[in-house]
């Protein structure tokens, strides 16, 4: 009787997602998903991680309704801390997607696919040595982007690397 009044009251699209989301993974990138929800454990809590509890719980039971979810894992928290968990959860599994080892492994990704994502993700790096006044290792990472950028003719790219680097020197 309890859990159906809280059926009722419980509806959230994060739930949803995280369900079909997880049910999407492959064997790989459960794994992966996993270690990443694992490396946001606190360690200033003996309390197990929720969103790793969310996650193994919905896999091994993916038609556990939100609810019951919610009295497995958070018993004691308003519904909206518990839509916040999820909204955490589902994003943090997302963000495992985007983990080097998953684009690397994958087949289905190509070259061009993989060479863009490499190219943006150098130019986060380098935006973060300039951060630490690492100039002439910034300098070197954008020469090296606008390379590459040039090969595979991505010419947004070429532009952001070429103004930041003109920014640099004025």
């Amino acid at each position: 009787m309890e859990n159906k009044k809280l059926n009722n009251k419980l509806n959230n699209k994060y739930f949803d997602e995280l369900v079909e989301l997880i049910n999407s993974l492959t064997k790989s990138e459960n794994v992966t998903a996993k270690k990443h929800l694992q490396a946001y454990r606190s360690n200033h809590t003996s309390r197990k991680d929720k969103m790793f509890q969310l996650f193994r719980t919905i896999e091994t039971n993916s038609e556990i309704d939100i609810a019951e979810l919610k009295l497995l894992i958070s018993p004691n928290v308003s519904i909206k801390s518990y839509y916040k968990l999820l909204k955490r959860t589902v994003f943090r599994v997302r963000e495992s997607l985007m983990i080097e080892v998953n684009l690397k492994r994958k087949s289905n990704y190509g070259t061009i696919f993989k060479v863009r994502y490499q190219i943006k993700k150098d130019i986060i790096v380098a935006q973060i040595l300039l951060n630490k006044g690492l100039l002439n290792q910034a300098l070197g990472l954008y020469t090296n982007i606008i390379r590459i950028a040039i090969e595979y003719e991505f010419f947004d790219e070429v532009i952001e690397a070429l103004l930041i680097k003109l920014n640099i020197a004025s």
